[in-house]
């Protein structure tokens, strides 16, 4: 490795070429295609995952069963009144848990619903025909979701 003298003049710097610029192609405008709610597709995705949840967690009682008296040693007293107890209470738990997936069913549908309506309603690129049918179509939605005829 040399290392230069304090005598020498430094090297002239060196002229580089001038880079060309390729003239960049911008799209429309993507505000034009953005939905007036947010995000459409994130919006649909979690009403579904919400519906997934709320059957799965009205069904949970059914996937589980009620108490079997195999799980309990009969000869044992407590366990018998244990066993009873238990299968006193399973009922209450059906309901319990088919409140709590309604309660969820009944999000996933709100969600649902709003996602349609923001998006049927919005100033996107959507025609009258495709806004009337997310329209009439979340209000079909809701009729089924919250117990009500529209028809």
């Amino acid at each position: 490795m040399q290392v230069p003298s304090p005598h020498q003049q430094p090297h002239a710097p060196v002229a580089q070429a001038p880079v060309a610029t390729v003239p960049t192609v911008t799209p429309p405008a993507a505000a034009s295609y953005a939905s007036p709610s947010g995000n459409f597709a994130i919006l649909i995705i979690t009403g579904l995952a919400l519906l997934v949840v709320g059957i799965f967690v009205s069904e949970l009682p059914d996937i589980q069963g009620e108490p079997s008296a195999y799980d309990y040693d009969m000869a044992d007293s407590d366990d018998v009144d244990k066993y009873a107890e238990d299968l006193a209470r399973h009922p209450i738990y059906e309901d319990q848990m088919q409140g709590l997936g309604s309660v969820i069913k009944g999000a996933a549908g709100a969600v649902l619903v709003y996602a349609m309506v923001a998006e049927g309603v919005g100033k996107g690129n959507l025609s009258n025909g495709v806004k009337i049918t997310l329209v009439a179509g979340s209000a079909l939605i809701a009729s089924q979701f919250f117990g009500f005829s529209i028809f």
